[in-house]
């Protein structure tokens, strides 16, 4: 694993490219996951509303 560390200092474009990237599908994760959260929520209190 030697060979990862030096194309890391040798290239750090690459590495902030990749760290960009992570970020970008980390975020679009969380927004999917808080927009289930929310909807789900939200059904629940449809249904409550619709048995009372």
């Amino acid at each position: 694993m030697k060979s990862q560390e030096c194309s890391d200092k040798k290239d750090p474009a690459l590495n902030r490219d990749q760290r960009i990237a992570f970020g970008f599908v980390a975020s679009i994760l969380a927004a999917i996951g808080l927009g289930f959260l929310i909807l789900g929520r939200r059904r629940k209190e449809r249904e409550r509303t619709i048995t009372s």
